[in-house]
């Protein structure tokens, strides 16, 4: 069991909030978070869960603006040994046996994460206006593998703005579906 009260730390002498943890051993974490200057500023850091102790720097390419360079508010994800994070435009893939980062650019803020009943995972991409806005695949390393502008027609564009950054998606156990909530509407499509 882990409270936020467990786990204070700074960056850059700024006090930190925790904001997703993605587990991926018996030992070890990872960390993203926001400082608690308006968060200004966000990063990844490994935890060490049998201390509860925060490691005193971020992994490297994940400290920065927040949602712009910084890591993203919102869901990391872990599969096959590697944990997806959004950093801005950027898709930071960890391997979690060495915490080597390399990051992948898209040029587009990327405003939600989830793994598919086909095993890819699938992010949602946002380029400031409805006919720029997608969802693609990636592969292990974080390259594009697939990509479709969305089937349906978004009543606004999705928000580019680093306060809303996130847009939920996730998907079904079984079928190839995908869902996403965009304020108050839900929508689900079958990417190809």
């Amino acid at each position: 069991k882990i409270s936020a009260a467990d786990l204070n730390f700074t960056a850059n002498g700024v006090d930190c909030w925790p904001q997703h943890i993605v587990v991926v051993s018996d030992t070890k974490a990872y960390l993203q978070y926001a400082t608690s200057d308006w968060e200004a500023n966000s990063g990844i850091r490994v935890l060490d869960l049998n201390t509860l102790t925060v490691s005193s720097e971020d992994l490297q390419g994940t400290y920065g603006q927040f949602s712009v360079a910084g890591a993203t508010k919102g869901r990391m994800l872990f599969s096959k040994g590697k944990v997806y994070a959004p950093c801005g435009q950027s898709l930071a893939v960890i391997d979690a046996a060495t915490d080597e980062v390399t990051k992948v650019d898209y040029g587009m803020q990327i405003k939600g994460i989830a793994k598919g009943s086909d095993g890819k995972v699938w992010m949602i991409l946002a380029g400031g206006g409805v006919v720029d806005d997608k969802i693609v695949a990636v592969d292990e390393n974080g390259n594009e593998i697939a990509g479709t502008a969305f089937e349906f027609e978004l009543e606004d564009p999705l928000p580019t703005e680093t306060y809303m950054s996130i847009i939920g998606i996730c998907s079904s156990f079984t079928d190839d579906y995908i869902y996403i909530t965009h304020g108050p509407l839900a929508y689900s499509m079958l990417p190809t």
